[in-house]
């Protein structure tokens, strides 16, 4: 793994120019050494000064390039050069003998002790260069890194990826963290033999970089998207089964615009881009991304101001009991009067919740049917309404006591209420998230969970929150109206897990006959879409009702 990494800035260390000034030096200094002995008259301690150039040796070329100047030293200084020169004394053989094997004693000691101090170097560097839960570098050999490629690498620009392994905490809860543990390493080694001309580095619990030298956006993407592509493939860890669900950013700089900060930055938030959109790779682009920024928070502007001011109106869609073809609920749905924002209000709704103001959108939500409810329960209309809750609405019991207020002042029954989840809002499965939904049921309220994936996901959460829900709701069934035979098995196969908890199963986005009468053979309970209805108004409802008890 490292030695695939360093050797791509082996480079960086030494080169044959850098060889070549210190065998100058080293012979310039041998040469002067040898001139003021002749000069002095003779050998003497001044042959001590030798010991400089054989450590140098030893410094630059190793052991083998120290003890090569330890014996050029001693012949230089040896059998050719006069104990004294004014009495024309010779040296003796032992004595300049005895000579360069001091001085390859010298290089060896001194190649000990270099070697020792290396070791610790390398010790301190792998702590402070190295994720040591993985063995991979971490953000601060990220930053060494560009620093050297800035100064020595001959590149014009240079590619980064950020992947981020989403589930990892999941696993890490669900399974245990050594499987979770176990798991990432073997996301990194995929990416260590992928990336082959890349460098990883490790810079949060879920999340590493591959730096890419010398390849454009263009080859990064197809890369990156052929990695993520390879990883959908379950693989097991110790016999269990486990799958990786990874996005990733992409950005391209030039070699003098680099800055690891600004690096991390917009690879970080072309990341939530890519988590809000859905997407498995997105490119950081700056013109893009200021228009993206730009209608962002626009966007999220508009529906905070439409909400202070009750611009926003609500729209009820029909629930229909699919055996005995009743109205059993509605689901209420936040419209804007713009249907260019409509379109797209599912991804305002996720930006809202991950800027932090959801719970003010659910709060308002939950004022106005409970107004509502409060109307149609005056015209002899019982029917319970179901809302969306977001993440934010479970970080604290508040939510708790702003429905307490809005069924006590508008003197409904709390069972009127149900609250739709999707398994993205109770992610992290915390102890404060079951106690909000637990008080939740206390009181009256249904609580239902939405599957937008159709998988397996959704049932382990219903495994996790015991006797919570009451519902399993499952959204997207249908491609263009048509259903596979190994998706239909899938479908069935969680409608009767579903029953077996005593669960309600939802179908949602119905818009055929056929459709309807599929559902119906496998089981379903509850159908939902526009095959019976679109959303409709308070008064276009109470028609529909109207026209419902009357056929």
């Amino acid at each position: 793994m490292k030695s695939k990494q360093n050797s791509i800035y082996s480079t960086f260390e030494r080169d044959s120019s850098s060889y070549t000034m210190w065998i100058i030096v080293i012979i310039f200094f041998i040469t002067i050494v040898t001139d003021i002995i002749n000069f002095k008259g003779g050998t003497g301690t001044i042959v001590h000064l030798l010991y400089i150039p054989i450590i140098i040796s030893v410094y630059v070329f190793g052991l083998k390039g120290g003890i090569a100047t330890a014996i050029f030293s001693g012949i230089a200084v040896g059998p050719f050069t006069p104990l004294n020169i004014s009495t024309n004394l010779m040296q003796t053989a032992p004595s300049w003998i005895f000579r360069i094997f001091m001085f390859c004693l010298i290089a060896i000691i001194f190649n000990i002790l270099a070697n020792q101090n290396k070791k610790l170097n390398e010790l301190l560097n792998n702590k402070t260069y190295t994720n040591m839960q993985t063995g991979y570098y971490n953000s601060n050999k990220l930053k060494l890194d560009i620093k050297n490629i800035i100064n020595k690498y001959e590149c014009r620009n240079i590619s980064f990826i950020m992947f981020e392994y989403e589930n990892l905490e999941s696993i890490n809860e669900y399974v245990n963290l050594e499987i979770g543990k176990k798991s990432l390493l073997t996301l990194l080694n995929k990416a260590n033999y992928f990336f082959n001309d890349g460098i990883i580095y490790i810079i949060s619990n879920n999340k590493f970089i591959v730096m890419l030298p010398k390849y454009t956006t263009e080859e990064t993407y197809l890369l990156a998207n052929e990695f993520i592509q390879n990883t959908k493939s379950p693989f097991y860890i110790d016999a269990i089964p486990v799958t990786i669900k990874v996005k990733s950013s992409i950005t391209n700089c030039l070699i003098n615009e680099i800055n690891t900060s600004n690096i991390i930055c917009k690879l970080e938030k072309t990341l939530e881009q890519s988590c809000i959109y859905n997407e498995d790779v997105k490119i950081f682009n700056n013109k893009k991304n200021y228009e993206k920024e730009k209608n962002y928070y626009n966007d999220l502007v508009l529906l905070y101001n439409d909400l202070q001011n009750d611009n926003l109106k609500l729209c009820y869609e029909p629930k229909i009991d699919i055996q005995n073809n009743e109205i059993i609920g509605l689901k209420a749905m936040l419209k804007w009067d713009s249907e260019d924002l409509n379109k797209k209000f599912s991804e305002i709704i996720k930006s809202a919740d991950y800027a932090g103001f959801s719970n003010q959108i659910t709060k308002w939500i939950i004022k106005n049917v409970s107004e509502q409810l409060r109307v149609w329960q005056n015209k002899g209309i019982y029917i319970s309404v179901s809302v969306n809750l977001y993440s934010q609405d479970l970080q604290n019991e508040s939510i708790i006591n702003y429905i307490n207020k809005y069924i006590l002042s508008n003197e409904i029954d709390a069972k009127y209420i149900e609250f739709e989840l999707s398994e993205n809002t109770i992610n992290k499965n915390d102890q404060n998230t079951k106690d909000v939904l637990t008080k939740l049921k206390n009181i009256g309220i249904k609580l239902s969970l939405t599957n937008s994936k159709t998988d397996f996901n959704s049932l382990s959460y219903l495994l996790n929150f015991p006797n919570i829900f009451e519902c399993l709701k499952i959204n997207q069934i249908f491609s263009k109206n048509t259903l596979d035979n190994e998706k239909l098995l899938l479908i069935e196969y969680m409608i009767k897990f579903a029953h077996r908890l005593n669960l309600k199963v939802i179908a949602d986005e119905i818009e055929t006959k056929d459709n309807v009468n599929l559902l119906k053979k496998i089981g379903c309970d509850i159908i939902q879409g526009y095959y019976y209805s679109k959303p409709l108004l308070p008064d276009e409802l109470e028609d529909y009702l109207f026209i419902e008890r009357i056929s």
